[in-house]
């Protein structure tokens, strides 16, 4: 689940007005929406790891002013193109990521499928998953604040993990099947592009 490419903030487009996909959704952002935690019935926060709930651990950190945003394919599973089938990866992904790896949660902000679908991945720090007292209280920047992520080695401080799901390496070694297919304007690569301008301009990336 680590094959990525990295973005810096020179990369961003400017907010084009993203409609609203009909979906049952939280809305944070006018005219923007994506399926929440409870859509895709997410696990909670790893409270059960000493790790992922003491006051002051590297584990569950309040991410300052992100500048950076890393794109990433999940390899396996492969690609969906349906809601369910969608979901269900979701839940395979953070099963592996929580139990296989035990980290504390999905280690990528958001997650694009090949329907279209945007959703939020690791848990927002107001969604108040977490036993860990509010150290970012006085924080003026934008709710949702983030809780950083687990998605790039060594390199998650300001860095929002945004992970497609499929597999888009044309290495037949990284995917044995054969890559999915990925066109300009199709409803991944569109969404992509929208998610990517969002962030840029809601957490004021440039």
């Amino acid at each position: 689940y680590q094959s990525s490419v990295v973005l810096s903030s020179s990369a961003c487009l400017p907010p084009n007005g993203i409609i609203a996909n009909g979906k049952s959704t939280s809305n944070i952002y006018k005219d923007f929406t994506f399926l929440s935690r409870a859509d895709w019935q997410a696990n909670t926060w790893r409270n059960d790891i000493c790790s992922c709930n003491a006051t002051v651990t590297d584990k569950m950190l309040a991410m300052d002013k992100p500048y950076v945003i890393t794109i990433h394919h999940t390899s396996i599973p492969r690609q969906s193109t349906s809601l369910s089938d969608s979901i269900s990866k979701l839940q395979q992904i953070q099963h592996y990521h929580q139990y296989n790896h035990s980290w504390c949660d999905i280690a990528y902000h958001f997650l694009v499928d090949s329907a279209g679908h945007i959703f939020q991945g690791r848990t927002f720090w107001d969604d108040n998953e977490t036993l860990v007292d509010p150290l970012n209280v006085t924080r003026t920047w934008n709710i949702p604040r983030l809780v950083q992520g687990s998605h790039s080695l060594n390199a998650n401080t300001n860095n929002i993990g945004i992970a497609v799901i499929g597999c888009y390496d044309n290495n037949p070694e990284n995917c044995p099947g054969g890559a999915d297919a990925i066109e300009r304007y199709d409803a991944t690569y569109t969404r992509l592009v929208q998610l990517i301008s969002w962030i840029c301009g809601y957490y004021d990336i440039s």
